[in-house]
């Protein structure tokens, strides 16, 4: 056993520490160790930040959702109240044909009062 952690605790086997130079080792143990310490300290912050920015998603597509819905509901009265002016218009417009029409009767029979009276 004592062999064994002597490799552990002294990796140059000469009872001594070094530098490892392999490349491709050292960076996976620096790799490791910074999402350890990542994880572990910034995971439940991270986990935070991204629960409250759903909670923000959600809430932005509720809030047009129901702007949606309050758009169409406007956009439907005001299609009938269009609906109706479009009907009052017609009316008015046939009470004014009505209404000249009428007047032009009467100018036209007083006319032909005042000529046959003329003629007498």
């Amino acid at each position: 056993i004592k062999p064994y952690l002597n490799m552990i605790l002294f990796p140059m086997g000469h009872g001594g520490f070094g530098i490892n130079t392999n490349i491709f080792e050292t960076n996976i143990i620096n790799l490791a160790a910074v999402l350890g310490i990542v994880i572990s300290f910034v995971g439940s912050n991270l986990t935070t930040l991204l629960e409250e920015r759903k909670k923000t998603i959600l809430n932005n597509l509720q809030e047009a959702n129901q702007r949606a819905i309050e758009a169409a509901e406007k956009l439907n009265t005001a299609r009938t109240q269009l609906e109706l002016a479009k009907k009052k218009a017609a009316e008015i417009r046939e009470e004014g044909v009505l209404r000249s029409t009428a007047e032009i009767n009467n100018v036209v029979s007083q006319h032909e009062i005042r000529l046959a009276k003329l003629q007498e």
